[in-house]
């Protein structure tokens, strides 16, 4: 077993390892946004009476009041205060310039007790943003151990991707690398070919950004028939050399090689 098998292994286990930690954080989530929803419902107990149509929906600083799946109103966090800060700014979103259906009429009105709420008792509304989700300590360990595993697999597709282009290499550098013919080759910005069919590096700088290559171009004839249709077989190859040219554009010539 090749050295990229094994690490096609271990990374196949750690994908299937991450993926059950996301469904669990999914879950968890869903429950936190489910715990903290309950909160607000208790907290706004009196102003959702007036209106029992509206639906609460929250993030982790915001909240949504709708009715049939419309916004009418939200409360949210100012965006540049951070998770640490002690005195969190909010503000009301009312949704609204005008007024011409009963809808943004009782609208209006839900959204006044809202205002008048959010006027006279802002210190509760607070307390409840503030309120952490009861498996919240659970649920980071999950976020970070995910967090762990993405950067294991990120380190596996590295050593792969490394190992692949080492191959790759070699063999550039030895017997040389063949190519469809009939795939656009580019040699610099303003250069190319759709003949090219193996290429071969004899000669680099010290630094390997510039090489010299040995290209194979492919060659083509017409042979008919008694009635005079044609059929096109390749002849063998022609063979040039091209000194000068940039690594960079011939490795670009094999992206999906190298990296996927």
């Amino acid at each position: 077993m090749t050295t990229i098998e094994n690490l096609e292994i271990v990374k196949a286990a750690l994908i299937e390892k991450r993926d059950a930690i996301e469904l669990t954080c999914s879950a968890l989530e869903k429950e936190a946004k489910e715990e903290k929803k309950a909160i607000f419902e208790k907290l706004f107990e009196e102003e959702l009476s007036y209106y029992p149509e509206v639906e609460v929906n929250v993030t982790t600083s915001n909240i949504y009041f709708s009715v049939e799946h419309k916004d009418i109103a939200s409360i949210n966090e100012r965006s540049y205060w951070r998770e640490d800060d002690k005195d969190k700014k909010f503000y009301f979103n009312t949704y609204s310039t005008m007024c011409e259906t009963e809808f943004e009429f009782k609208r209006l009105i839900f959204n006044g007790r809202i205002a008048g709420r959010m006027l006279t008792d802002m210190d509760s509304i607070k307390e409840a943003f503030a309120i952490p989700f009861s498996k919240k300590l659970g649920l980071d360990g999950f976020k970070a151990e995910y967090q762990i595993l993405s950067s294991e697999i990120k380190q596996k597709d590295y050593q792969m991707s490394e190992i692949k282009k080492g191959e790759f290499l070699e063999k550039l550098y030895g017997e040389g690398v063949e190519l469809d013919s009939n795939k656009y080759f580019e040699f610099s910005r303003t250069w190319g070919s759709y003949m090219v069919k193996k290429v071969r590096v004899i000669k680099a700088t010290k630094s390997g950004k510039t090489v010299d290559l040995e290209v194979t171009y492919a060659q083509h004839d017409w042979v008919y028939d008694d009635e005079g249709d044609g059929t096109r077989i390749e002849k063998e190859g022609r063979i040039a050399t091209h000194e000068g040219i940039k690594m960079e554009y011939v490795l670009g010539n094999f992206r999906d090689q190298l990296y996927s």
